[in-house]
């Protein structure tokens, strides 16, 4: 059932994006941030966890400011 609704969002993610919306950069990280659902279960209470949200914080901060950047170019 995750898998299915992780591919959703991120076939959602791509729509908008070629679609050039202004609300590709908010799918974006809603899609990278249903990664950290299953993240806390594959070590309950390790210390991989913060590390493994800092790294997927970066990465979808850094994919939203270059989504608005385009998306403003574009406009």
């Amino acid at each position: 059932m995750f898998a299915l609704v992780w591919g959703c969002a991120c076939i959602v993610t791509a729509v908008l994006t070629w679609r050039r919306s202004r609300f590709a950069g908010p799918a974006l990280i809603a899609a990278i941030g249903l990664l950290l659902f299953p993240a806390r279960y594959i070590v309950p209470g390790g210390q991989i966890f913060l590390p493994s949200f800092v790294v997927i914080a970066l990465v979808a901060f850094l994919g939203y400011w270059y989504l608005r950047r385009v998306h403003q170019a574009a406009a």
